[in-house]
């Protein structure tokens, strides 16, 4: 850095305007200080006076100057004595008289004038002595002003060299910490990609599986590189590309595992959990035009993290945002029954009942809620009829009116503990052989059987056998529950609101519960049971 000042140009601080100029970026940066050139009164006053003295002393020395030719004149003049030598006494004593008069006047003007100029002088001197010493201070104090100027410009531009290098440094280690996210996005991205290649080439419907996971991939990797550049709280929008991958195998659901793992790595490093929704019906509520389909949630208390679909579609009369808690399709042969349950298989259909008993008996399955409020249920379950089910006779078993016992041929779905029923499917023994109405649905035509009071009208019953005679075996040709091919004895049966779909609305009251679906019976495996091959249950 340089300082030009020009000589004589100020005098105070408020004369002096400091200029700061932004060179390019590619010079060190400078500090200019510029002074505007002025004169202060307080000099010009100085220099007027020096003038007027200068004056006076012309004056006083032309004065003296005369008065030395005065006195060279008088002295040059002949004594008394040589002015005449025939005077009288008397004259001459009068002449001598006179020029001492006269002399001695001379002398004491001569003094009186020395007087005055010495006195003149001194106020001379001590005037131009002032003068200068007030113009020496008045020299000193804009000097230390000046000084005091450079001192503060010196401050200045060490506190500017110095807050650039603070920039600089964190300059730095942004750059540095973007890199190493940008390595670990990378990696990543890695696992991700050998994620999606493992899918099996043999699955069925594969093209279509491999176009959405394409579009999947393409999406995250978008993502993940927005992320990298922005380090910002972009990863929870994973979850949003997750819902392009239908869950319409197994296959595709060890894909969707495979991305889980990843996602919950990268979100438990960077502590975005807490971002994510605990429920399709909040999606839903925050961006309107979520497609359904596969989406990462977390419990509500947010310990975990876990994949579920969510329907944004309507559902059951209700709109989307129907988080799936319960799901099973045994039409994909790489899934198996839930535990506990007893694998059927016959002509292509693979279906879950109850395990061998020699009495009655009901095996169950429960859906967490992980603590997501709901006043709604609606789901569908397809079952099959093995052998002679009769719905919810009261002949054979004990427990007809204990909803936590085996009151039923069929499924019985329940929330929470104690149980609440939510609804009941039965398996009635024919569809329309009037001979054995006992054991008919209750809501065939000319049925005898009653439904126990705590299941009011929520179920749905249907029988498998058409014909007039049974066999001990699975009836497989017509599915349960699906309001489809019923005798004429039975449609009333098929005529229900919302069949296959059941639903349960509690109004404003909401609850946490878990849901819970059993497979019962109230004879032995040999002679009856109803195994299911298909469900899915959502809560709102």
């Amino acid at each position: 850095m340089e300082s030009h000042v020009e000589e004589n140009q100020y005098s105070t601080a408020d004369e002096v305007m400091y200029e700061m100029k932004a060179l390019p970026s590619s010079q060190e940066p400078e500090l200019q200080c510029q002074v505007q050139p002025q004169h202060s009164k307080k000099y010009t006053e100085d220099k007027w006076l020096l003038c007027i003295i200068a004056i006076v002393l012309v004056v006083i020395l032309v004065l003296l100057i005369i008065l030395v030719f005065m006195c060279g004149f008088l002295i040059s003049q002949p004594s008394p004595a040589e002015c005449s030598t025939t005077a009288t006494g008397a004259a001459v004593a009068g002449l001598t008289a006179t020029d001492n008069q006269m002399c001695q006047l001379c002398n004491e003007t001569l003094i009186h004038f020395a007087q005055e100029i010495r006195k003149s002088i001194g106020n001379i001197v001590n005037g131009t002595t002032n003068s200068t010493q007030s113009l020496v201070q008045g020299s000193i104090e804009q000097l230390a002003l000046l000084v005091d100027i450079a001192q503060e410009i010196n401050r200045n531009v060490n506190n500017a060299h110095y807050g650039t290098n603070e920039i600089l440094s964190h300059i730095t280690n942004v750059t540095h910490i973007n890199n190493v996210l940008a390595l670990d996005h990378t990696e990543n991205l890695i696992k991700l990609s050998n994620s999606f290649h493992s899918i099996d080439a043999g699955i069925e419907n594969s093209t279509q599986i491999l176009s959405l996971i394409e579009i999947a991939l393409n999406n995250n990797t978008n993502l993940f590189k927005t992320y990298a550049a922005c380090n910002s709280d972009s990863l929870p929008s994973i979850v949003n590309t997750l819902s392009n991958i239908q869950d319409t195998s197994t296959s595709t659901a060890g894909v969707v595992d495979d991305i889980l793992i990843v996602v919950q790595e990268l979100l438990q490093l960077h502590n975005a959990s807490s971002s994510l929704p605990t429920s399709c019906k909040q999606i839903r509520h925050e961006k309107p035009n979520s497609p359904s389909g596969i989406y990462i949630l977390v419990t509500t208390n947010g310990s975990s993290l876990y994949y579920t679909y969510c329907n944004m579609e309507e559902l059951c009369g209700s709109g989307g945002g129907w988080t799936r808690l319960g799901y099973l399709d045994m039409s994909d042969s790489t899934v198996n029954c839930p535990s506990g349950f007893r694998l059927y298989q016959s002509g292509g259909v693979r279906a879950c009942g109850r395990p061998v008993t020699s009495s009655g008996s009901c095996v169950s399955v429960q859906f967490p809620s992980n603590g997501i409020s709901y006043s709604q249920v609606c789901g569908r379950v397809t079952g099959y009829q093995y052998y002679t089910p009769d719905a919810v006779n009261d002949e054979f078993g004990s427990n007809h009116n204990n909803l936590n016992g085996d009151y039923v041929d069929g499924v019985s779905i329940t929330r929470g503990s104690p149980r609440q029923h939510v609804w009941t499917l039965m398996a009635g023994n024919f569809e329309d052989n009037v001979n054995f109405l006992p054991y008919n649905c209750p809501c065939a035509t000319g049925s005898t059987q009653q439904v126990q009071s705590f299941i009011g009208d929520h179920y749905f019953c249907e029988s498998g056998i058409v014909g007039q005679t049974r066999q001990q075996q699975l009836y497989t040709s017509d599915p349960l529950w699906d309001g489809q091919s019923c005798g004429s004895a039975e449609s009333p049966c098929c005529n229900v609101t919302g069949i296959p779909w059941f639903h349960r609305d509690y109004g404003n009251t909401t609850t946490t519960d878990y849901i819970e679906l059993r497979v019962c019976g109230d004879e032995d495996t040999s002679n009856e049971d109803v195994p299911v091959s298909y469900y899915e249950i959502y809560v709102q």
